[in-house]
């Protein structure tokens, strides 16, 4: 058994754990956990690090043989407060991953989504993307849905980048490899 977890990055990202024996979800898929932060007369998202920092500890004794964070970069008109924001809680998680030890991989949207046929957002409605979701976990297909039947599209995509980190990255490693990268992570020279 293989756990790998996928990363949907953002304030309204979500985390999945996916099994790579029994091809399905492990636990709920979470959702990137938030606190609001006061700036001025306005309240706003911000990706809550201790509550990161914990489920990044729950992963490693949860045995999360891998990290894939999905690869993003601003996107056009978006205002400074709103790429602000979101390049902070990338960092988090991203540094949550890192201090884990857990070996992470990174992938641009463009390549899971075309190995697992998957329709990118600015060429399909969200319908589409949450169907090739559904097909490809038939069983956790409620995970993907809120409590009242609303969408919940990045917890589906985490689900399948997860899949995409099992399916492609996993069996490209050598074995031994994870506890090698672990080692190299643990004593890694950050320039600071």
């Amino acid at each position: 058994m293989a756990l790998v977890l996928g990363i949907d990055p953002g304030t309204s990202g979500a985390l999945a754990v996916y099994d790579t024996t029994t091809r399905r979800l492990v636990g709920p898929v979470q959702d990137v956990p938030l606190w609001y932060q006061t700036v001025g007369k306005r309240k706003r998202k911000r990706v809550d690090t201790l509550a990161v920092a914990d489920m990044f500890d729950e992963f490693e004794v949860m045995g999360v043989e891998i990290i894939v964070m999905e690869s993003v970069s601003g996107r056009g008109g978006q205002s400074a407060v709103g790429a602000f924001a979101f390049g902070y809680g990338v960092g988090i998680l991203y540094m949550a991953a890192f201090y884990s030890g857990i070996v992470i991989e990174t992938v641009p949207p463009q390549t899971w989504k075309q190995l697992l046929n998957v329709p990118g957002k600015s060429k399909a409605d969200d319908t589409a993307i949450l169907a090739r979701a559904d097909e490809l976990f038939p069983h956790d297909r409620q995970q993907f849905r809120g409590v009242k039947g609303g969408k919940k599209i990045d917890r589906a995509e985490a689900a399948m980048i997860a899949k995409y980190g099992g399916d492609f990255i996993l069996p490209t490693m050598e074995p031994g490899a994870n506890a090698e990268l672990r080692l190299a992570y643990a004593h890694a020279d950050t320039g600071a």
